[in-house]
């Protein structure tokens, strides 16, 4: 198998392995070297659309290679059409908010990854997602709390909250999110453990209450398929929240702290759910609409000028305001001229959005410094 290894920048590296279409980041944060694996499906084009985006967490003491092989996701990305990034946390850990593990900004380390990976690929910034297993699954809800504008939904595999997260969480928006937990987890237990994870159940209650569901919920018992496992899933579905902000919850009767399905099968696995390919199934139905672009040059109203820009920006054709957002989806600044100073911005991918009438069409902005 041929590998190439090109140096893409100052701050990262990347090897690229060409039959598996999967490479290897390294990006600098914090003053730190960090890094994430990338897995690309064969039908990515750059030249026809946008790819939803997901990020699949390791646990505490895992790492992005084993979460990878243990949840089986990219077979999930190849036959969806989707990007999947497996990020690796310092010392095996992701900050969330304990009194052991990590310290790390991983926030900052998560939004320099979507940063990066907007820059590079054609991503739709309304459908990036964020799953994970134990650690990586608390991390997840914790970014629900934080970035709850830039993540569609979120999943957990057998994590919770931390006491603090539970305190501390305040998402800017209803958020759409789905648990999937044993109900004999020894190391993140169902019933929860003083200091370090809330009960289950609890957690469910909490996402209940932000996206103010209703009590009615669509209950289903799954075949047990493999009476061998020991263990059966049930299924709760608040589909009726504000903003279609849906919470699923998913109980293995007899799981352990395992991934369901996993081609990894340790004591307490559950064989009759196949957690990765139910994850995407949820995650596909969600997207932030706020941030989906048009690509029709047919229907362009206006012409936006230069592009890539280094410093002015025009706008020629009739518009009522427009707005420039980070990669993120964060406003900038908004603007009625037809003259905007962009100079001050640092280097990078932007959008701008043109409002007329009852129209907004999104243009992607390249920012040089030259």
């Amino acid at each position: 198998m041929k590998r190439i290894i090109l140096i893409i920048s100052a701050l990262y590296i990347c090897t690229q392995i060409l039959a598996q279409q999967e490479i290897t980041y390294m990006i600098e944060h914090d003053g730190k070297n960090r890094n994430f694996i990338l897995y690309i499906p064969s039908s990515y084009d750059n030249s026809n659309k946008s790819f939803p985006l997901v990020f699949n967490f390791h646990g505490f003491t895992s790492s992005a290679a084993q979460q990878k092989g243990y949840s089986a996701m990219n077979n999930v990305a190849e036959e969806n059409d989707f990007l999947i990034c497996y990020p690796n946390g310092i010392d095996n850990a992701w900050n969330v908010n304990w009194n052991f593990g990590s310290s790390e900004d991983d926030l900052g380390f998560t939004e320099a990854m979507i940063d990066t990976l907007l820059n590079d690929y054609e991503i739709n910034p309304g459908k990036i997602y964020a799953c994970g297993m134990s650690n990586g699954g608390f991390f997840s809800y914790w970014l629900a709390c934080n970035l709850s504008e830039t993540f569609a939904a979120v999943a957990s595999v057998t994590g919770s909250f931390s006491p603090q997260m539970m305190t501390d969480c305040n998402p800017t928006r209803k958020i759409p999110v789905m648990q999937i937990h044993g109900t004999d987890d020894m190391v993140v237990p169902y019933d929860g453990f003083a200091g370090t994870a809330e009960p289950i159940e609890d957690v469910i209650d909490f996402w209940l209450n932000h996206n103010i569901c209703s009590e009615n919920f669509e209950f289903t018992q799954f075949d047990d398929t493999n009476p061998n496992d020991n263990s059966t899933v049930s299924q709760e579905y608040y589909k009726d929240c504000e903003d279609e902000a849906e919470v699923l919850f998913v109980k293995i009767d007899g799981g352990g702290h395992t991934w369901p399905s996993s081609p990894v099968i340790l004591p307490g696995t559950n064989l009759d759910y196949n957690a990765s390919e139910k994850i995407w199934e949820f995650f596909d139905r969600h997207q932030i609409d706020a941030l989906s672009f048009v690509k029709n040059e047919e229907l362009e109203p206006i012409k936006l000028f230069p592009n890539p820009i280094f410093d002015k920006l025009n706008i020629e054709g009739q518009f009522e305001m427009i707005q420039i957002t980070n990669q993120l989806g964060k406003t900038l600044l908004s603007s009625t001229s037809n003259t905007i100073q962009l100079g001050h911005l640092p280097i990078g991918v932007y959008f701008a959005t043109v409002y007329h009438k009852d129209r907004k069409i999104t243009h992607k902005l390249i920012k040089t410094g030259f």
